[in-house]
């Protein structure tokens, strides 16, 4: 679908945009807008080539795999759905990213999943099985989960900026036998920038809790 002007495009419960060559929604010229989904929409939502903002509120579901979404002049995404990043999955161009419910990454023997913005807010759970890239932020604030939890120590999460912990919950898996070895023992955290602790620790986790890097972090014990 490609727009022009100002224009907002809503997306009903139980209807659904496809993807036309990998693109669902596609601004152009000087286009400004809102994309407002309920239902489905599978394929990226690009602001390529407009100097106006695109916006998205996703309530229903946004599936990107394989795809590149760019919003690009900036604008705002706000998660209250589920978004689903897969293989080649690619969001960048917003200047907020705010996660209220449900992020899926499954990269598993591909290159990672990208999600791109200058700050990011993760209030809901973002499941993590394989890689996953935050760049182009200079904060990632987490108050909800961030979870790598599947029973396997190869999961990855990569921050190009700042880290803080709003109360939220870091969880890997640590395999206690490998650890008389050089190879890889936990699901990893990298940040760029710095790594704080944010508003005071409210929440537990549900397996044993420890402190890392001043970040509430749970780990499950491999039992092989």
């Amino acid at each position: 679908m490609a727009v022009s002007g100002t224009v907002n495009v809503n997306n009903f419960a139980g209807s659904g945009i496809g993807g036309n060559n990998g693109v669902a929604v596609s601004y152009r010229g000087t286009s400004t807008g809102l994309v407002s989904n309920l239902g489905a929409v599978t394929g990226a939502i690009q602001g390529f080539d407009t100097a106006g903002t695109v916006n998205l509120n996703n309530s229903g579901t946004w599936d990107i795999a394989g795809n590149q979404a760019n919003l690009g002049g900036g604008g705002t995404i706000v998660n209250n759905g589920v978004v689903n990043v897969g293989l080649g999955g690619v969001q960048t161009g917003a200047d907020v990213f705010t996660n209220n419910h449900i992020i899926n990454v499954n990269t598993l023997g591909g290159t990672p999943a990208v999600l791109g913005a200058m700050a990011f807010n993760n209030n809901g759970a973002i499941f993590i099985n394989g890689r996953l890239d935050v760049n182009g932020n200079t904060s990632f604030a987490n108050a909800g989960d961030v979870n790598m939890f599947d029973g396997v120590t190869d999961d990855r999460m990569d921050v190009a900026g700042n880290w803080s912990s709003e109360g939220g919950r870091l969880m890997v898996d640590i395999d206690l036998s490998q650890f008389t070895s050089p190879t890889a023992l936990s699901d990893k955290l990298n940040i760029d920038g710095t790594a704080r602790q944010g508003l005071a620790d409210q929440r537990r986790c549900s397996s044993t809790a420890f402190r890392l890097d001043r970040m509430v972090s749970c780990f499950r014990i491999s039992r092989s």
